[in-house]
């Protein structure tokens, strides 16, 4: 066999090794990034990056490689990125990834990984890529992710969340993956449609070799030129394939030259069975393993002395079927295909024994997994693929947990239900609460973000419990079904089943009536009937303190920051209940209630009209929200609401240093929608209506599908001021008749307010027939939202949207009202909003001249709008003062 069966230089990967090279130097400079890098099996992309990680490292710059895992479809939860800083960890002189292995442990996050939910998930991968940060802050590093196409979902998540929020780090992430693979409904799929979109992502495709690139991999091979009947043959099988070309050339060199084989795997087959024996064992054992195995647990398996072991492991790597690991204790395969076709090779009970002896090895010494391995889902693995179903069972719930307990909520999931259905093929004794184990699948797959499956799972909960039996446990599966069912987009569905919540429990206070009210007055507020929520809340609440469930009394004083600050109007309750929730929640350590008192509690203030006061707090928030691990989300969100009241008043600067970040490194939908929602407001009313469409273009789709209008109004809003901006009359009638006839759980009208105004604007643009027939029932729908508000007035922003609807009414009419105008102007100037108050002057002054109004009172009025549009930049409004103004000359 020839000495080596790889070119010691890389052969045609010129182009493709400059645009790494290019991309390194960026990053280097502050320009970070994420490079896909793909290609078929075997054409080169690990040594393509080997190849840039050597040149990176000989520079200065840090690297740090870490590859997945090919383990039933990737359950082991952040292996690569564990792996690649587990391996630095051991030169970490100054400790700086210390943290992170204290997740690993329970000991950074806290226990009640399902409690904090997304939140927890969230502060994980805040962490995480601080880690990352840290490092580059000292130096450039690049991070190479191996095989992606094996990766677990949590990975996927980390890598996404880590794409969109880089900024000026020195990081570089190589992630390589096969695209041959990628079968229709393969998970990598949506994974890198995503990914596509973000600006920091690029994709670099491996071509196979030329002919003559090939002639030159084999001369640099051999160290002579191939001759060219060789190079046809070698060519016609390998079709440029790098890893099949070396594969032809090694095999002809111990079989016959006329008898190459036809595949690829028959090459690599033919590679091992040219090893003796005891070497072929190894492989084998080593193939059952996985990617890569301990040599400890090569030696507890393999049934050698360890003289003989030791050789044929020797054979083995001087046959270039298995490499020395990194970490100088293992051993893993020259190629990923390579130890597929050894495993695929094996007979089904080979297999299964092979798999049953490196189970009880490991069950016997957890260590011979390897440090970077999740102990419990190799386990799982190996019984489930041996067959032994009982042990199967219990290694797949050691597999949730362990997953569930690091926030890998997918993994989690998985393990969880693999376990849900061994349940019934195990033996009765041995099985475990089937009602526990669906519940953790069905919290965990809520948490990964699959609410519909969630759903499924949380109703076959309900379903084996007997309410008359155990009521507490029927309760608190009815209210997790229907937060379930809201969160998904099944309001309508949600309310009564928190409603049989309630009704299950005896009347007697207790910490789960308390819960179960608690939880349908939350969702009642979020229907937009907070006085029902209120209502609840104020039996629940002094049942929570009686019961010292401080928890439940956080979430109840949120509920009722919202309630009482929304349609109740009681700024002053509303601020004192948030200030009640954040020093219950700070005090107890719950970081969800703590930030939803900032956001809840901003909202109350913005609604009462005390704009300013509202960013101010949302601001507040935000900075909590990363004290707390938590900058991306929910921080991002809390910067979006600042940014959304600043372009309503005229702070549009501060408004576009915010929403710019936040589109920059966004890593959640509500964030970036929001923040898009107010940087097109603000270019739409500069006149920079290419920009505004750029920024809403598909936002609907990144709704909630639910009829929620404060959801429904993230889209609905500024689509239609946008067609009202460009005299798209039509359009903006049909996006408000659209969003109306979807809300479907009652309307917030502090939502959908100006969605009315925009209606009754474009009908008065319009100026059809009909027109002033649906003004009209506008405005009469608006006043029964209004009519709503029984013991305290509308929000003020409200009824400065409906006393600007009711003078677009006055201009669809012909006899455009000066005073309705004026009225319109000085209910938006008392709240700061004097983008709206500009438009109100300058159809005032319209209105006015149409008159024939004094000109100093005309002219004060216009004045007052030119000053605000020159300021502000508002290039159409400017325009149309000036109109007015030549008019008027």
């Amino acid at each position: 066999m020839q000495s080596r069966v790889t070119s010691p230089e890389l052969v045609g990967r010129a182009r493709e090794l400059q645009a790494l090279g290019a991309a390194l130097e960026r990053a280097a400079d502050g320009q970070p990034g994420l490079v896909l890098v793909a290609g078929e099996s075997g054409v080169g992309k690990s040594r393509i990056v080997a190849e840039l990680a050597q040149q990176a490292g000989d520079e200065g710059v840090l690297v740090l490689n870490g590859d997945c895992v090919e383990l039933s479809e990737g359950e082991i939860p952040f292996a690569p990125v564990v792996s690649a800083l587990r391996r630095f960890a051991r030169d970490d002189q100054e400790g700086i990834v210390d943290g992170i292995f204290g997740t690993w442990t329970g000991t950074v996050m806290g226990p009640d990984s399902l409690a904090l939910g997304s939140t927890g998930q969230a502060r994980l991968f805040e962490l995480l890529l601080g880690v990352f940060e840290r490092l580059a802050a000292k130096q450039p590093v690049v991070v190479v992710i191996e095989d992606l196409h094996w990766a677990d979902r949590s990975t996927r998540d980390l890598l996404m969340f880590i794409a969109r929020s880089l900024r000026d780090e020195r990081l570089l992430f190589l992630v390589t993956y096969r695209s041959d693979e990628l079968h229709r409904r393969h998970p990598l799929r949506p994974f890198l449609v995503q990914m596509a979109a973000i600006q920091s992502v690029e994709r670099l495709d491996l071509q196979r070799l030329s002919r003559d690139e090939l002639c030159e991999q084999l001369e640099r091979i051999v160290g002579e030129r191939a001759d060219a009947e060789l190079a046809d043959a070698i060519y016609t099988r390998s079709e440029g394939n790098p890893l099949f070309t070396e594969e032809l050339l090694a095999v002809r060199e111990t079989h016959a030259p006329d008898a190459l084989p036809a595949t690829l795997r028959d090459a690599l087959l033919q590679r091992v069975e040219a090893l003796p024996p005891t070497a072929q064992e190894v492989a084998r054992v080593a193939a059952a393993a996985g990617r890569r195995a301990q040599h400890d647990l090569l030696e507890a398996v393999v049934d050698l002395p360890e003289p003989d072991l030791l050789e044929a492991i020797r054979e083995a790597v001087g046959g270039h079927v298995l490499v020395e690991s990194a970490d100088e204790q293992s051993y893993e395969f020259r190629h990923a295909l390579l130890r597929e076709a050894v495993y695929g090779d094996l007979l089904p009970g080979e297999r299964a024994k092979l798999h049953v002896e490196l189970a009880r090895a490991l069950e016997a010494e957890p260590a011979l997994a390897g440090e970077e391995a999740t102990v419990s889902a190799e386990l799982a693995y190996h019984w489930y693929a041996a067959h032994d179903l009982s042990r199967a069972l219990r290694a797949s719930i050691d597999a949730g947990f362990e997953s569930e307990r690091i926030y890998a909520f997918a993994e989690a999931a998985r393990h969880f239900e693999r376990a849900v259905d061994l349940w019934e093929s195990t033996r009765e004794e041995q099985r475990v609460d089937r009602i526990e184990l669906l519940r953790h699948a069905a919290a965990c797959t809520f948490n990964a973000g699959d609410g519909d499956r969630a759903v499924a799972l949380a109703r076959l909960v309900v379903d084996a419990i007997d309410a008359s039996a155990n009521p507490e446990a029927a309760a608190g599966a009815l209210e997790r079904l229907g937060r379930y069912l809201w969160i998904s987009g099944h309001g309508e569905e949600a309310l009564p089943v928190y409603r049989r919540a309630v009704e299950v429990l005896p009347s007697t206070p207790s910490v789960a009536l308390a819960q179960a009210l608690a939880a349908e007055g939350q969702v009642l507020m979020l229907s937009d009937r907070p006085e029902e929520g209120k209502a609840l809340c104020d039996i629940a609440l002094p049942m929570a303190r009686e019961t010292g469930a401080r928890a439940v009394e956080a979430n109840i004083l949120n509920t009722l920051v919202a309630c009482v600050g929304g349609h109740g109007n009681d700024t002053r309750a509303a601020i004192e209940f948030m200030d009640q929730a954040i020093a219950l929640a700070e005090e107890i350590h719950l970081p969800e209630e703590i930030l939803r008192a900032y956001i809840n509690g901003g909202d109350s203030l913005d609604q009462g009209g005390r704009v300013e006061e509202a960013a101010a707090v949302a601001l507040a928030g935000a900075e909590r929200a990363r004290e707390l691990g938590l900058e991306r989300h929910p921080g991002h969100l809390l910067e979006a609401e600042a940014a959304a009241r600043f372009a309503h008043l005229d702070r549009w600067d501060d408004a576009i240093r915010l929403t710019d970040r936040i589109l920059a490194t966004g890593t959640n939908v509500l964030s970036e929608t929001s923040a898009k929602d107010t940087r097109a407001t603000i270019a739409m009313e500069r006149g920079e209506f290419a920009l505004a469409h750029e920024l809403l273009d598909g936002i609907s789709s990144t709704i909630s599908a639910h009829g929620g209008s404060m959801y429904l109004s993230e889209a609905s809003v500024p689509l239609s001021r946008l067609a009202v901006r460009e005299r798209r009359s039509e359009d903006a009638r049909a996006i408000v008749a659209d969003t109306l006839a979807r809300v479907t759980q009652g309307e917030y009208a502090f939502y959908t307010a100006p969605m009315y105004w925009a209606g009754v604007c474009a009908e008065a643009d319009a100026g059809l027939e009909a027109s002033e027939e649906r003004a009209v029932a506008l405005l009469a729908r608006l006043d029964r939202l209004i009519a709503n508000y029984v013991d305290n007035p509308a929000p003020p922003q409200v009824a400065a949207w409906r006393a600007l609807a009711a003078a677009e009414l006055t201009r669809l009419r012909g006899a455009s009202d000066p005073a309705a105008w004026a009225e319109a102007a000085t209910s938006f100037e008392a709240l700061g909003q004097v983008v709206d108050a500009a438009y109100a002057r300058y159809r005032q002054a319209e209105a006015m001249l149409r008159a024939d109004a004094e000109h100093d009172e005309f002219a004060a009025v216009l004045e007052m709008s030119r000053e605000l549009a020159e300021r502000l930049g508002m290039a159409p409004l400017l325009a149309d003062v000036e109109t007015l103004v030549q008019v008027r000359l």
